[in-house]
């Protein structure tokens, strides 16, 4: 097994998908991923955002 490069479906980047990574995903049947960090973060904070709470007084 080796670090395997994948591009990102949102931003076209390519990130590394480590052997650690890859084994870590193997071992919980996960899928790899096809999203590269940065873009999974923006999601994140997007979802968080629309996701607030407001406190009725």
């Amino acid at each position: 097994m080796q670090d395997k490069k994948i591009k990102c479906k949102i931003c076209g980047t390519e990130f590394d998908f480590t052997i650690g990574q890859q084994e870590f995903f193997k071992e919980h049947n996960l899928t790899e991923p096809r999203k590269c960090k940065d873009c999974k973060e923006k999601e994140k904070q997007e979802k968080n955002k629309n996701n607030t709470y407001h406190k009725v007084a």
